[in-house]
């Protein structure tokens, strides 16, 4: 069995990311397709390569690595008037949110060969158990983590690690190209409270659209229990 394993947006590794490695099982070639923000920590392709490399687990190949400058964006229609670019404004959540999903599907479109499991992950986030990914069941395309679920009450779902097929990868990405159409929809008052419209409605939403069924699989996703990156913009707190 070949699998995929997706890194994007910020490049928050911590001791996690290896632990994550060590506890996929039962795959024959694992490969690593990874699409970050620069940063000073790792401002190019090669810095983190160089700094990866030196703690890749037997089985694992950094397959692809873009390191990029993240682009401008604009944010959707608005009404107010937006000029703070301050940590929890409107810019702020708006660009976070939407330089996730962007570097997921630049991530997605690194991949150029044929995987059996392509798997969506955080690189300060590992599971709760080990899991041989020949045993997963994924007849509905999406495997979802049963904790850590936000959003709407008919479909509170987890965007922090994804097991997928090629096409619920596919699926999964293209949230992307939807951001500015779904924001509005699913809070029309996204200008005046910015957590009507986390990533989770985002991705809820698209899911309820396109009549998709979670489904929800036996395992956790821990994140941050092997400490915080000082890439993290949200968590950080330097000493």
């Amino acid at each position: 069995m070949k699998i995929a394993l997706l890194g994007h947006g910020q490049p928050r590794f911590t001791n996690s990311f290896m632990v994550l490695m060590q506890q996929l099982k039962g795959f024959d070639q694992a490969d690593f397709y990874l699409n970050f923000w620069s940063t000073a920590w790792a401002p190019t392709s090669d810095h983190l390569k160089a700094i990866l490399n030196p703690v890749m687990v037997p089985g694992f190949n950094l397959k692809r690595v873009e390191v990029v400058d993240e682009p401008p964006y604009q944010l959707p229609p608005h009404v107010l008037n937006h000029s703070s670019f301050e940590k929890e404004s409107t810019h702020w959540w708006y660009r976070r949110r939407r330089g996730m999903w962007l570097s997921l599907k630049m991530a997605y479109e690194l991949i150029d060969e044929d995987y059996d499991i392509i798997i969506k992950f955080r690189p300060d986030g590992r599971l709760d158990r080990d899991i041989d990914v020949t045993t997963l069941d994924m007849s509905q395309d999406m495997l979802f983590p049963s904790n850590h679920r936000c959003g709407f009450d008919n479909m509170k779902i987890c965007d922090q690690f994804l097991f997928a097929t090629p096409n619920g990868i596919k699926f999964y990405a293209d949230v992307f190209n939807h951001i500015d159409e779904y924001i509005p929809k699913v809070a029309p008052g996204w200008e005046h409270n910015v957590h009507t419209w986390a990533s989770e409605h985002l991705l809820g939403y698209h899911m309820l659209l396109n009549k998709k069924i979670q489904h929800i699989g036996n395992y956790q996703h821990l994140l941050r229990v092997d400490g915080v990156s000082p890439n993290d913009d949200h968590w950080y707190i330097k000493n």
